[in-house]
């Protein structure tokens, strides 16, 4: 996945008739004690690809030494920091949000910040976290909302559809949900979404 988000942003960084900002949220969920702590803004807005690139590559912080699938799912935390990096993005820009995720959510925020949920026993998902998930994609001021599912098992990721499918405020012919089941198909999938 980190090979194939790389290989888009290196492609769009070096096409001369766009003017490309990046931005990297990370997200996870678990049951610490900390508030509205399940994501992390890795990068703010840069035109440099290599800033992006450089946590694909394995540059360290946050909850891991380097981004990876591990933890629970918390789609909201996630979408939470969407939102605050596209309410601050330049004005009258053209905006993408491209969603990975290799589980359905079993994390949410309740209204104090703290993480609920359940995890992600089994592949299922926590209907709480996905329905506030829903509500936190609905707030999202983007003219294109992708979700990209990663991994071979397919049942893993499905609310990946559900969630794209929720993000009303993006036209339909807009958004859709990709699968990336192995190396060709998630090459195809970010390849389909440049």
């Amino acid at each position: 996945a980190k090979a194939a988000i790389k290989t888009m942003v290196d492609s769009l960084s070096q096409n001369e008739k766009l003017d490309v900002r990046f931005s990297l949220v990370s997200f996870s969920g678990s049951d610490d004690n900390g508030r509205w702590n399940d994501s992390e803004i890795n990068e703010d807005w840069t035109s440099n690809a290599s800033e992006i690139t450089q946590w694909l590559d394995g540059k360290s912080g946050w909850n891991n030494p380097e981004l990876s699938a591990s933890g629970g799912t918390n789609y909201q935390a996630g979408l939470r920091n969407a939102k605050s990096l596209l309410d601050e993005g330049r004005s009258g820009s053209v905006k993408a949000v491209v969603f990975v995720s290799d589980g359905n959510p079993g994390y949410y925020y309740n209204d104090n910040g703290k993480t609920e949920g359940t995890g992600d026993p089994g592949n299922s998902y926590n209907k709480t976290a996905l329905d506030k998930a829903k509500t936190a994609v609905k707030n999202l001021n983007c003219n294109y909302f992708y979700t990209v599912g990663v991994g071979s098992d397919d049942e893993k990721y499905d609310c990946l559809d559900t969630l794209q499918k929720a993000a009303t405020q993006v036209p339909e012919s807009n958004r859709d949900f990709l699968k990336g089941t192995d190396e060709t198909a998630l090459k195809d999938a970010f390849d389909s979404i440049e």
